[in-house]
């Protein structure tokens, strides 16, 4: 029958040119999500780039740029994904009305949909990030040192920027989710609320962040003894605790639980704690090669001087003003290393650095230093930022810097035997 011939002929075309169309589809789909791979592997490290800048910027090293910028990338790539993802549910949907045999909807829908999915899950996990680590009010300059019964907070946000506009968003914080088998690590409750809703219209206008303000913890009691003792081989302030914040995220039928974790904090139960639980928080975001090692100080690196020089001057430049000069830092290098030390290849103990006695005085290093940085802070920021301070020179290069000087040359220096004390030297020649 011609007719029927003419039917089947047409019909043929038909399939042969719906089966170009899907095929054509599939491979735009592929291309795009080649890109979009690409897109995620130069994301990824820029992120990571940005949480190198973050953990150095907590111990006081210069900090520039925030997030903005690669939340647009993140937002942009996730709405991408997001979108493939809806048009491969509705080359589904034309898969159930519409097959044949080697139909290329049969099996690569379903792959592409896999692809997809596996990147977007990997895209919203890595995109929810602690924007600010947790930090006390009182003691800004010092981010990482929480006390038990004080307020603090911690922000996080997520850098895909996609909301429903009927769905809220609540983020949950928890503390040690996974912590060290010992039997001497101290657990802790958080005290308040530790759930905040973030609404659609909030989300809206200042992102998808979440600022919890008004956290507290407090030490939970071990069995028997009252409160937790810690005796095992690290001091309380060598113990690192780390704070997760979970986030049920859903956006287009999709539901993800995101999870991100600060920095580890140290938890002491009074503020004059602070100042070695910094050497901790210094010690460790300085040295750790993974930000979330809690067993750190039970064998802590050794520093070179290399990065622990400009460290030092970070504590100066980020809570006075004005760092340390090369003059200064070579006092501190010889009194940790020795006078003759060749430094290129030297390293410090951390028990050198918080522990022994740092002659030629009978205080640890740390202490000595923290000290004077109290005292700049509090009594000699202008003269510091002004540069009339010398401060860091020993007792014999301040006598060959005076040596051959006119009377009433003066230099201050700060005093290597007495806790944040500064002494001033001056020129006073006698008539014969």
């Amino acid at each position: 029958d011609p007719h029927q011939t003419r039917q089947q002929q047409l019909l043929q075309e038909t399939l042969n040119e719906l089966d170009k169309r899907r095929k054509e589809v599939l491979d735009a789909i592929k291309a795009l999500l080649g890109q979009l791979t690409t897109l995620v592997e130069l994301l990824l490290p820029k992120l990571e780039e940005w949480k190198v800048q973050q953990q150095k910027a907590c111990i006081g090293a210069p900090s520039d740029g925030g997030l903005e910028q690669l939340e647009k990338w993140f937002t942009a790539g996730a709405k991408l994904l997001f979108h493939l993802r809806q048009l491969l549910k509705e080359l589904k949907g034309l898969r159930c009305l519409v097959s044949y045999q080697n139909d290329p909807l049969t099996r690569g829908v379903d792959l592409r949909e896999a692809q997809v999915m596996e990147l977007l899950h990997h895209l919203l996990q890595r995109a929810f990030v602690v924007e600010i680590q947790p930090c006390m009010p009182q003691t800004p300059h010092r981010p990482l040192i929480l006390k038990t019964g004080t307020k603090f907070t911690v922000q996080t946000r997520l850098l895909v920027r996609l909301q429903e506009g009927n769905e809220s968003l609540t983020a949950e914080v928890s503390i040690d989710r996974n912590p060290p088998q010992s039997q001497s690590f101290r657990k802790f409750n958080i005290l308040t609320s530790n759930q905040k809703t973030l609404t659609p219209e909030k989300g809206q206008s200042q992102g998808l962040i979440w600022d919890f303000r008004y956290l507290t913890l407090v030490e939970q009691r071990s069995g028997g003894s009252g409160k937790g003792c810690n005796k095992g081989m690290v001091g309380v302030t060598e113990e690192l605790h780390i704070i997760s914040i979970t986030v049920k995220y859903t956006y287009q039928g999709l539901q993800e639980e995101l999870k991100t974790d600060t920095l580890p904090v140290v938890i002491i139960s009074n503020m004059n704690q602070v100042s070695i639980a910094w050497a901790s928080v210094l010690w460790f975001n300085l040295l750790s090669s993974n930000p979330q090692n809690q067993q750190f100080f039970s064998s802590p690196p050794k520093a070179p001087w290399s990065l622990l020089g400009p460290a030092l001057s970070w504590q100066f430049s980020s809570y006075v003003g004005r760092g340390l000069d090369p003059d200064q830092l070579s006092m501190l290098k010889n009194k940790l290393f020795g006078q003759n030390c060749r430094t290129e290849g030297a390293l410090l103990s951390w028990a050198d650095f918080t522990k022994r006695e740092s002659p030629p005085g009978k205080l640890p290093f740390w202490t000595w230093l923290d000290k004077i940085l109290e005292l700049v802070h509090d009594h000699l920021k202008d003269l510091w930022n002004d540069g009339c301070i010398m401060g860091f020179v020993s007792r014999s290069q301040e006598r060959k810097l005076l040596k051959k000087t006119m009377s009433g040359t003066f230099l201050l220096r700060f005093s290597e035997t007495s806790e944040g004390g500064i002494t001033c030297s001056w020129v006073e020649h006698q008539d014969d």
